[in-house]
């Protein structure tokens, strides 16, 4: 099935948009996302003759300071409706090649739109941002298209990355659903902006942990396409849980190992093959994890939650990251976290997210991977989707679906 992607994102900007979020996070609240129609006639980059697309986004705060904020930003288009950049009070971010957004897309597609380079309000140089995209399976209809906005600043370091997600119709009806923000380089701020009542979205409650307790026990074999930087395939192999292993000093521990076979297309090497013991107590809350090359542990009791609805977030923990079980050399720490989306009346996906720093002096963000599944109201979680960014001086970018 087909979608008219570049004719949505054109009614979208034609047409305006006005819609009130839940926020979740590092402060909690709402937001008001509000555009009008787009104008013509406007200046962008002393080009006259481009289309203006204003975006207003009030916030209110019942946990952070100040608790109102407010900001504009402009994005700009061609007569094609190519976008060409974007502009606050703080920023100008200039498409240094435009590229148009495919007119007709389908799952499983991915590419890169191009790369912005970014300058503050007196137009010095501040870094550049990597646009990229990818479709994914949603309903009989409609797709989600993933919009993901990488920044790095001037030492290529990555210091914020943002997905904007937006249902995508066969009618050529584009609607945002919800924006993700992470902070890195050394902040760890994190919000989630999103609408827990948008169209095909589930007001249940959903045993997430009974769910997840299921699918470890029964095991799973998936097989995902590659798109992004590379492509290929790849299988994930979850073998059925085993009770009674030995994790960090503590018997009694439940064991679940995964592998992953990739193959390549067009990248070198061609094959992957990795291989990883995640290991949980009796109530199969996750205590830690094993590898050939790393031995990482939660540093307290994960938050990992019994019941989850559409619009939950929050942090499940940190595990601090070793080379070996003897624990004498630390190679960074991993923050782990989970997003509840709308999916379908009687569904949600649940996104596992899971940054990974280094042990430098602040911490860098190296790699960030979103593992989703779908979640319903009985049965095991089913594995849908893994997307893999890394940082830290690469733009590698992997997604499998």
């Amino acid at each position: 099935m087909t979608f008219p992607l570049r004719a949505a994102r054109q009614a979208l900007v034609t047409n305006g948009m006005s819609e009130t979020y839940t926020v979740s996070g590092t402060c909690a609240g709402t937001a008001t996302i509000t555009a009008p129609a787009s104008t013509g006639g406007a200046v962008f980059e002393t080009v006259s003759g481009r289309i203006a697309f204003v975006k207003t986004t009030a916030l209110s705060y019942s946990n952070c300071t100040p608790a109102a904020p407010s900001f504009i930003e402009t994005d700009y288009y061609d007569t094609n409706y190519v976008r060409l950049g974007t502009s606050s009070s703080t920023q100008i971010r200039v498409l240094a090649s435009p590229v148009a957004l495919p007119a007709i897309v389908m799952v499983g597609d991915a590419g890169t739109v191009g790369t912005m380079d970014t300058y503050d309000s007196a137009h010095a140089r501040t870094g550049t941002v990597v646009v990229t995209y990818s479709i994914e399976a949603e309903t009989a209809s409609t797709a989600i298209f993933d919009v993901a906005y990488r920044t790095y600043n001037l030492t290529n370091a990555l210091t914020l990355t943002q997905h904007d997600r937006f249902r995508v119709a066969q009618t050529g009806a584009l609607k945002l659903l919800s924006v993700d923000l992470q902070y890195a380089a050394g902040f760890t701020g994190h919000w989630v902006v999103q609408s827990g009542g948008s169209a095909g979205a589930s007001a249940l409650t959903f045993p997430v942990g009974a769910a997840r307790q299921a699918m470890l026990n029964s095991g799973l074999s998936k097989s995902f396409t590659v798109s992004g930087t590379c492509a290929g395939t790849t299988t994930v192999t979850l073998a059925p849980s085993i009770a009674g292993a030995s994790f960090n000093g503590v018997s009694g521990r439940i064991s679940s190992m995964s592998t992953t076979s990739v193959n390549f297309s067009n990248c070198t090497p061609n094959t992957l093959n990795s291989a990883q013991t995640d290991f949980y107590d009796t109530n199969y809350i996750r205590v830690g994890s094993s590898s050939a090359t790393q031995y990482r542990v939660f540093d307290a009791p994960a938050n990992m939650p019994a019941t989850v609805k559409v619009g939950d977030s929050a942090t499940v923990g940190t595990m601090s990251a070793f080379s070996d079980s003897t624990k004498s050399v630390v190679t960074g720490k991993a923050i782990v976290r989970f997003n509840v989306e709308a999916d379908t009346a009687t569904t949600a996906i649940y996104d596992v997210i899971t940054e990974t720093y280094n042990a430098a002096n602040p911490p860098m963000l190296t790699l960030t991977e979103h593992d989703r599944y779908r979640v319903a109201q009985s049965g095991p979680l089913e594995f849908i989707s893994i997307d893999v960014q890394y940082a830290n001086g690469s733009t590698t970018h992997l997604f499998m679906q």
